[in-house]
């Protein structure tokens, strides 16, 4: 669940903590944060939080990358048990191809956030559970 270790630390202490936003995954409200890490982010599965570094070296790009990485950890912690988690590798795969293929493709993009919208009440989500 640690993204990019800066420097060769792996400090899960995150210092100077700023609210970023929250994050809704099936109806779990997990907090979102940036801060002094020492690595480019985590996801911190006890208590649920997710953290990204101040500044991420590669640009926005990298913190697009990062961000979207410990969100599908925050993801599986949620929709997955056990053994069905993903490993890291795969994580890592998946946030990054993402990010390019949706960088490369501005249509699809276009396409999925012009149909992405916030979940009225009683409205099914996409397992079936309701908002």
């Amino acid at each position: 669940m640690i993204r990019g270790d800066k420097q060769g630390t792996t400090t899960k202490d995150p210092k100077n903590i700023k609210p970023l936003g929250e994050l809704d995954v099936l109806g779990y409200v997990i907090p979102c944060f940036t801060a002094e890490l020492g690595l480019w982010g985590l996801f911190d599965t006890i208590p649920r939080r997710l953290y990204l570094h101040h500044t991420i070296p590669g640009g926005p790009i990298a913190e697009a990358d990062t961000m979207l990485h410990e969100v599908l950890h925050a993801i599986e912690q949620v929709a997955l048990e056990g053994s069905d988690r993903l490993a890291e590798r795969q994580v890592n795969t998946i946030a990054t191809v993402l990010v390019d293929t949706l960088r490369r493709n501005a249509w699809l993009r276009d396409y999925l956030f012009t149909r992405l919208t916030s979940p009225t009440p009683g409205e099914r989500s996409a397992d079936g559970s309701t908002q």
